[in-house]
């Protein structure tokens, strides 16, 4: 998905900002992450709501022997969110 994103983008700006030696790094932490932030995030939304739905999933079955890894770690770290 997030390559999609740098696909899209126009190689001009950054071969002008080349040609005034600036290094790899700079290329790309100034000119091609603003450029593809609303990406990033898009893909960052798509990834992380699967997530937490798996996890009321497997917060949801009654009783300590349902209960599935995540659901002990966060009860383990002291979150209580209604499981018992």
């Amino acid at each position: 998905m997030i390559n999609g994103f740098f696909d899209r983008q126009s190689l001009d700006v950054e071969d002008a900002v080349r040609i005034g030696r600036s290094s790899d790094i700079r290329v790309f932490v100034g000119i091609r992450l603003p450029q593809v932030l609303a990406g990033l995030t898009a893909t960052a939304v798509f990834g992380w709501v699967p997530t937490w739905n798996e996890f009321l999933f497997a917060l949801l079955p009654p009783g300590v022997e349902t209960r599935t890894v995540p659901v002990t770690m966060l009860q383990t770290i002291g979150g209580n969110i209604g499981v018992r």
